[in-house]
């Protein structure tokens, strides 16, 4: 069975104005600018991004947030355009689920973790296609989801690539189609449509 962590605290004002700035602007955004576009003073916006950064659910590079809840400018192995705009994701399923969640569509570009293959998805109105590549999943308990839980959660290009990795310690052992994906991201980032 897969287990459902807390990704994203669904009751995070400012984290969840600043995931939607930064998908908006598509720019690194300055905590002044944060602070005046969502209201707050920019104390409470540095200090809820410092703890969310803590545990790994934030990337912040001097005075500037550069991701928040998986979705950043930094670039990483997973790579998607959003609105126009290219972005990427800390781990395979954010890639999948923050476009699911928003129901729009976005050309998601990766590698399989076995064979480095190029892996290409594109999603169409929040909906993944039918395909056998697999994402990989970490249902354990961490305490940073940028460092522990995201570099295990990747592409394969399909359940044998995925069941080899497996074999060779090399993958965790649960795994979620694109549509399981999918649908937990929809319950991830629901609140960002």
């Amino acid at each position: 069975m897969v287990e459902q962590l807390n990704l994203v605290d669904h009751g995070d004002k400012i984290a969840k104005a600043a995931f939607r700035l930064l998908l908006n602007d598509a720019t690194p955004l300055p905590m002044t600018t944060l602070a005046e576009r969502i209201g707050v003073d920019e104390r409470m916006v540095q200090q809820a991004l410092d703890d969310l950064k803590l545990v790994g659910r934030a990337e912040i590079d001097g005075d500037q947030l550069l991701g928040v809840y998986g979705l950043t400018l930094k670039p990483t192995q997973h790579r998607m355009t959003l609105r126009g705009a290219t972005f990427f994701a800390w781990c395979a399923y954010d890639s999948v689920g923050i476009p699911a969640a928003l129901g729009e569509s976005s050309e998601v570009t990766s590698e399989c973790a076995e064979c480095q293959r190029a892996v290409r998805i594109s999603i169409v109105n929040g909906e993944p296609p039918p395909s056998p590549i697999t994402i990989s999943w970490l249902s354990a308990k961490c305490d940073s989801i940028r460092d522990q839980f995201c570099p295990t959660v990747n592409f394969y290009c399909d359940k044998a690539h995925y069941e080899t990795a497996l074999a060779g310690g090399r993958a965790p052992d649960v795994s979620l189609s694109l549509e399981r994906a999918a649908e937990m991201g929809r319950e991830n980032w629901g609140w960002a449509r």
